[in-house]
C-alpha cells in the first residue's frame, strides 16, 4: 500500500485493522525493513488547512492537535509513502 502512493495513519489502520496510534510504532519497523530492501520511507509532514502552516519540523509522524501560527485544529494528515531506490 505504502509503494502505491502516499497515505495516512487513519488509512493504514483500517486497512491493517489497527489503532490509529499504533502506526507510528509499526511505521519504525517498516522504514528499517525498506532500508534494508534498498529503499526509503517517504514522510509528507501535515499542514494546516487554516493558514498553510506546514509542520515539517516536527518529529512525531502522528497528526498534530493546533497550529501554532493560528491556533487552527483544522490540520490535514501527515502522510507516508515507500520509494524504492533499487
Amino acid at each position: 500500500m505504502l509503494v502505491e502512493g502516499p497515505v495516512s495513519a487513519l488509512k493504514i489502520s483500517g486497512v491493517v485493522g489497527i489503532r490509529e496510534k499504533e502506526v507510528a510504532f509499526h511505521l519504525v519497523h517498516i522504514e528499517k525493513t525498506l532500508k534494508q530492501a534498498g529503499g526509503r520511507l517517504v514522510f509528507i509532514p501535515a499542514a494546516c488547512k487554516s493558514c498553510g502552516f506546514l509542520f515539517a519540523e516536527r518529529r512525531c509522524r502522528s497528526k498534530p492537535g493546533k497550529c501554532p501560527q493560528c491556533r487552527s485544529t483544522y490540520i490535514g494528515e501527515p502522510l507516508f509513502a515507500a520509494r524504492m531506490t533499487r
